[in-house]
């Protein structure tokens, strides 16, 4: 009878996580082990596609990738914190961007279950951007000014403001509010 009631809470368990409403997956260095069904929806793609595959394909550049691994590490390892939560830019795998705010926590044998919310669509195509424009877009986009930016970034409000300049000529914004407007709709 014990074996009986463990199957059956293990079922629910799987069932509960794949039909979910809150997009969710499961990380095994940095590979997609488990996602459930509104996870597969917010990505674009079939469960099956995203089975296996390294969220380095959920980033449209490298440096969101290596800069969300790196503050994994920082909360996880560093600060011995048990739980990670950041906003960043993702993309499904047909190339569609997107602002998420990702919720990670680490489970057994080295894997971490995430949660994956949409904060705003992003109505514009950001892959003109380089990456160093990516950050500054995600500073400002946090309503953060050109010298706030600066310092979370570890450069000069004149960088920022230089980029912030390329990045309004490069998206045909007349101010920032018109660029802000364009990120976020």
């Amino acid at each position: 009878m014990a074996d009986e009631t463990q199957t059956l809470f293990a079922d629910m368990a799987l069932a509960a996580f794949l039909e979910s409403p809150a997009p969710q997956m499961v990380l095994e260095n940095r590979h997609i082990t488990d996602i459930n069904h509104a996870g597969a929806r917010l990505f674009g793609s079939p469960r099956e596609e995203l089975l296996g595959r390294p969220t380095m394909d959920l980033h449209p550049t490298v440096a969101g990738y290596d800069s969300l691994g790196e503050a994994y590490a920082e909360s996880f390892l560093a600060d011995k914190k048990n739980y990670f939560e950041d906003e960043r830019l993702l993309k499904t795998l047909k190339g569609e961007t997107f602002w998420a705010r990702i919720r990670g926590k680490p489970l057994a044998d080295e894997k971490t279950v995430w949660s994956i919310e949409r904060v705003q669509a992003v109505g514009v195509n950001l892959d003109c951007l380089t990456d160093r424009e990516h950050q500054v877009v995600r500073q400002l986009a946090r309503g953060l000014t050109s010298k706030q930016a600066a310092e979370q970034l570890g450069c000069s409000h004149r960088t920022v403001e230089t980029h912030r300049g390329r990045i309004m000529k490069k998206l045909d914004a007349r101010n920032i509010a018109e660029l802000l407007q364009k990120i976020s709709a």
